[in-house]
């Protein structure tokens, strides 16, 4: 269910809705004098409320690439948001203007305001990603506009490189500081990311590569008012602070905070995860790690290749991949009005007659319509916000979904190197460093990459 604002606007008329008819009036019996004055009016009446001026009611307010406030009237949006997701929003916009320059707006930092008798509830910032222009009857011209995080530009770059004893941690601030992303972060278990020996970027975007160590870590990220991009590897980095009152009854809603549709369900889900691998350093070590869930006992999930060398790598790889594969265990949905609702946010519900369901959740995705029909002369029931949700329990440590690596096609070619003066250059296990032809950062030599061994065909009748 839409809340609807209280002080919905009357119907106004269009040209769309009423057509020119023989004699010079309109269908509804206006004159073309009355429905110019109508407008006027109706303009006045919008100009007023995007300037602030009226002291009631739900409005929405775009800035677009740098333009003033009152350049776009909103007549709709969706914003679709997510952890671990880039937001999309959307925007419905009309203006005096009959067209723009899309190449001085396009990338520029742009946003939408949600503000109730004059206050704002939620500003939405990011980057204009793009822009379209749509019909004109003479007087104002639709326009569509999508914005994006400014984390987004990192999807239009890919690149292959090699990243030698680094934590994700710093590999992941790297990438961020490269496309000039602000950010804020917060680890409260820094002794499980540790150094890595060698991680190869492969033909990734910086956002695909960014996401998959993230994921590899367990570190969620979500979007802040700022704008900022936030990450963390625990759901302690969260913000609480909202309270939804559950109301089936819509009709008799008159706050932002009210839950209209609540779902709650429990899934069965593999409940132990087994990673192993093998150091070759110690071939008769197990080096096995091993999660077990709480009920049932029943599904195991056996990962061969755990990409881990020792004990201090896999006890918590292992526990990650196992709190991955819990995401759907309890799960819930609901209808709300409230658009301080977000990824990174904590809400607690109350008024359910379930009492174990008054409790608080964490968010995991949010999808938001908002219409405000008096921008375009199109009439409708007033000004309508309103939402649906994912969320878990609010201690879940909800885990993005793991990305595997990129395969590679075939064999490699690179070159044996190693240090000036040594023809030969070999460890005590008779492996070599090597230089990649497609490796545009590294130098050919013993630092371009990390031990690898050597492999034979088998020879004779073996």
């Amino acid at each position: 269910m839409s809340w609807t604002d209280p002080n919905k606007n009357k119907r106004l008329g269009s040209p769309e809705n009423n057509p020119l008819i023989h004699g010079g009036g309109y269908t509804g019996g206006r004159t073309y004098a009355q429905d110019q004055a109508l407008q006027e009016a109706h303009g006045q009446l919008l100009e007023r409320i995007m300037n602030g001026e009226m002291g009631t009611g739900l409005v929405f307010t775009c800035t677009i690439g740098g333009l003033p406030e009152n350049t776009f009237q909103v007549t709709q949006f969706d914003l679709q948001e997510g952890l671990s997701q880039l937001f999309s929003l959307s925007i419905q916009a009309v203006s005096p203007l009959p067209e723009i320059d899309f190449q001085t707006v396009l990338g520029v930092a742009s946003s939408l305001t949600v503000k109730r008798d004059g206050k704002i509830l939620r500003t939405v910032q990011g980057i204009l990603a793009g822009a379209e222009q749509g019909n004109t009857d003479g007087v104002k011209t639709w326009y569509h506009f999508v914005i994006r995080p400014e984390m987004w530009v990192m999807t239009l770059k890919q690149d292959s490189r090699i990243f030698q004893n680094m934590t994700v941690p710093n590999i992941l601030e790297t990438l961020l500081n490269e496309s000039h992303i602000k950010y804020d972060k917060q680890f409260y278990h820094p002794e499980e990311h540790l150094k890595r020996e060698y991680i190869t970027q492969k033909r990734e975007t910086m956002y695909e590569f960014w996401c998959r160590l993230a994921a590899e870590e367990g570190i969620n990220y979500w979007f802040e008012e700022g704008p900022q991009l936030f990450y963390s590897d625990r759901h302690l980095g969260m913000k609480a602070g909202i309270s939804l009152t559950y109301n089936p009854q819509s009709e008799t809603d008159i706050t932002d905070s009210t839950a209209t549709t609540w779902r709650y369900a429990e899934q069965l889900c593999s409940d132990i995860r087994v990673d192993k691998d093998y150091n070759q350093l110690r071939p008769s070590y197990p080096l096995s790690h091993q999660v077990t869930g709480e009920v049932h006992q029943q599904h195991e999930v056996f990962e061969s290749y755990g990409r881990f060398q020792e004990d201090a790598q896999g006890q918590p790889f292992n526990q990650i991949r196992y709190e991955q594969s819990q995401n759907q265990r309890q799960v819930g949905s609901a209808t709300t009005n409230c658009i301080e609702l977000a990824p990174g946010r904590i809400f607690t519900l109350s008024n359910h007659p379930s009492a174990r369901m008054n409790t608080t959740w964490q968010v995991v995705s949010v999808s938001h319509h908002g219409v405000q029909p008096l921008a375009d002369n199109s009439g409708g029931e007033g000004t309508q916000l309103s939402n649906q949700l994912s969320f878990v329990p609010s201690t879940q440590e909800w885990r993005p979904p793991y990305r595997y690596k990129p395969t590679a096609d075939g064999d490699e070619l690179a070159t044996v190197v190693g240090p000036p003066g040594e023809e030969i250059y070999t460890n005590s296990q008779g492996a070599v460093t090597v230089y990649f032809h497609w490796d545009r950062r590294g130098k050919p030599d013993h630092s371009a990459s990390c031990w690898v061994r050597v492999a034979h065909g088998w020879n004779g009748d073996g």
